[in-house]
């Protein structure tokens, strides 16, 4: 989403500089919100599915139990102890020289 809007600001700027026609901005327009459409979809489904989880694990939330939208929104970083977790020692050790 956010690339699709650095693109629309690109071109528009690029359209008032008289270097690109109309046609681009439309379609870069039209790309920016179909994307912005989808992320508000997945951010939907998203929040359904966590309330029907909580649901069938037996319910017991209440409102102030759940996500901000910026929490949605915005992926946590992946943590140091999460570093380890593709199967990989962080030195490499276990692996046979070839």
């Amino acid at each position: 989403m956010k690339a699709a809007e650095q693109a629309l600001s690109l071109i528009t700027i690029q359209y008032k500089a008289g270097t690109v026609s109309y046609l681009n901005v439309i379609v870069a327009q039209a790309t920016a919100l179909s994307n912005e459409i989808t992320a508000v979809a997945i951010l939907g489904r998203r929040m359904v599915a966590a309330a029907l989880l909580v649901k069938a694990l037996g319910g017991g939330w209440s409102a102030d139990d759940l996500p901000s939208t910026s929490e949605f929104l915005e992926p946590e970083p992946p943590t140091r102890k999460d570093a380890g977790r593709s199967g990989v020692p962080p030195d490499g050790a276990g692996f046979m020289a070839r």
